[in-house]
């Protein structure tokens, strides 16, 4: 019937809904929450990077203070013992300056310098340049014809300040190494005899930080107080690269340009945008940076918003699947009901046909045949149809009598009694 193919036709369109509905909510939810746990796990992750790289830039920065301050303590005990050698030449009659004091002089200052350089393997050199041009040098190296020391650059820094002094690196005299000194001026019966010196190849503080990953990819470098790259894990960028002159670095060269114990900034160089701390090396001044790209640091967001719309979506997946199954038994169980419903009326169609075709004997018979709720609106047509059915059949059994009783010659006594 074309009534029960409706209602069934409703009912699969009111479950497609639902299941459209259901989905799309879900989805919308789940994009939402993905957009919110993105907002809000942002800034906390961003804070966990920049403490990340504080704390590997401070560990690193503590760790070459740590070496400086053992230079510096070295530095003391090599200044005090060319003191001490002096005054050893003072007692054999010997003064600064006299003629052939140098000779005198060496063999106690190597004896010294020998056990101080073995002291720290990182030392590349122990000397003492006089304030006459000569130079005391541990272990023994070729030097430059004419080389003087009273005009390298870590004995004239140490004169000009009178003190300890970190030189900037420079380039050694007999290996052409870039290196740095750590300079002692020496003073004796008041007067400046010379400038003890420390060296350090840069190549060797460099392997310090070489090793040093931060995330997957992030890196440590150090900034001299003049913008130099001295250590970094590209060594084509030590001494060619200047933060000053890099517009690109420019939160790098602010740091050091202001001078701040430590900071975190974000930049993009070479196309890579970055978070990284700075930490200043008290004894030199000198900034080691740790840095991790900003990719690195919202990978973890992306991957949990990806994942939660993934999952969102394989939910919403399964729901739709779910209501779907859901809907498919209903339907079933829809169409039976309904089938079952309409049941009663296909028969009281029939009932209608076979009335109507002049059956009456198969009215009754079709009429009790029917099974129906007698309380329901299709129980109370059915009853109604028994009794137009009843009357009618009544109604013709009535008209039969009659005119068989006319056929019979008893119309007149029957339409007396009728009159009556």
């Amino acid at each position: 019937m074309e009534f029960k193919k409706k209602v069934i036709g409703i009912v699969v369109v009111a479950l497609l809904l639902v299941t459209v509905i259901a989905g799309g909510m879900m989805l919308y939810t789940g994009n939402n929450t993905a957009k919110l746990i993105g907002t809000k796990m942002a800034p906390v992750v961003e804070e966990q990077a920049q403490e990340a790289v504080m704390a590997q830039a401070t560990a690193i920065a503590t760790e070459f203070q740590g070496f400086f301050s053992t230079v510096e303590s070295l530095g003391s005990v090599t200044k005090g013992s060319v003191e001490l050698s002096l005054k050893q030449l003072q007692l054999d009659g010997i003064d600064f300056g006299d003629p052939g004091y140098a000779d005198k002089l060496r063999p106690l200052l190597m004896e010294h310098f020998a056990v101080i350089a073995d002291s720290e393997s990182s030392l590349s050199a122990v000397y003492f340049g006089d304030a006459n041009g000569n130079m005391f040098i541990y272990p023994k190296q070729e030097l430059p014809e004419g080389y003087d020391p009273r005009v390298r650059p870590w004995y004239q820094e140490a004169v000009k300040r009178n003190g300890p002094t970190w030189s900037e690196p420079y380039q050694d005299a007999s290996s052409g190494k870039w290196v740095i000194t750590y300079a002692i001026p020496v003073h004796y019966n008041g007067r400046l005899v010379g400038v003890i010196g420390l060296d350090v190849f840069i190549d060797t503080l460099t392997k310090r930080i070489d090793g040093v990953t931060i995330g997957d990819t992030g890196y440590a470098y150090v900034v001299g107080t003049d913008g130099t790259i001295y250590m970094h894990p590209n060594h084509d960028y030590i001494m060619n690269l200047n933060v000053f002159n890099e517009p690109s670095l420019k939160p790098i060269a602010d740091i050091v340009k202001g001078g701040k114990d430590r900071d975190v900034v974000t930049y993009t160089f070479n196309g890579v945008q970055a978070v990284a701390a700075g930490v200043k090396i008290p004894s030199t001044g000198w900034y080691v940076f740790a840095k991790v790209p900003v990719s690195e640091v919202s990978a973890g967001v992306i991957k949990v918003i990806e994942d939660t719309k993934k999952t969102t979506a394989n939910s919403a997946l399964m729901l739709s699947i779910l209501i779907l199954a859901i809907s498919a038994a209903l339907i079933g169980v829809s169409y039976k009901m309904v089938s079952n419903s309409l049941r009663p009326l296909e028969e009281l169609r029939n009932v209608a046909q076979a009335l109507a075709e002049g059956r009456l004997s198969d009215v009754n018979k079709q009429l009790n045949q029917i099974h129906y709720i007698e309380d329901d609106e299709i129980g109370a047509l059915i009853k109604a149809f028994e009794a137009v059915g009843k009357d009618l059949v009544g109604t013709l059994n009535t008209i039969g009598e009659k005119l068989e009783r006319l056929a019979e010659g008893d119309l007149s006594n029957g339409l007396t009694v009728e009159a009556r």
